[in-house]
């Protein structure tokens, strides 16, 4: 193939290959954060936790993935984090956001 064969190919192919899936992605953090936790990597499943975050910030799973992981760490949480209600409103988010209050010792 000449090069601009396998240029125009990569320019074709590219649109799939760069937008893997979210939900691809998300699951790949997800592994990594649960990795990182098992491994006792603290900075690692914050970085990962981070990254979730910054995929879908209304994310209560994230949000709560944040808090654990700086809690474990023994590391401040930051404040971004339960400054506000969290933005889902499902039963679920509304419990992570108390487990979220337990583990920073609010009411």
């Amino acid at each position: 193939m000449t090069k601009f064969k396998v240029f125009l190919l990569s320019l074709a192919l590219s649109p799939s290959l760069a937008a893997e899936s979210i939900e691809v992605t998300w699951a790949k953090l997800v592994k990594c954060y649960d990795a990182a936790m098992m491994a006792t990597d603290y900075p690692k499943a914050i970085d990962c936790a981070l990254n979730l975050n910054q995929i879908d910030p209304a994310s209560s799973e994230a949000l709560y993935y944040i808090v654990v992981s700086h809690t474990t760490a023994g590391l401040e949480i930051p404040r971004w984090v339960l400054d506000s209600p969290w933005p889902n409103g499902s039963p679920e988010d509304l419990n992570l956001y108390k487990k979220s209050q337990e583990l920073m010792g609010e009411k």
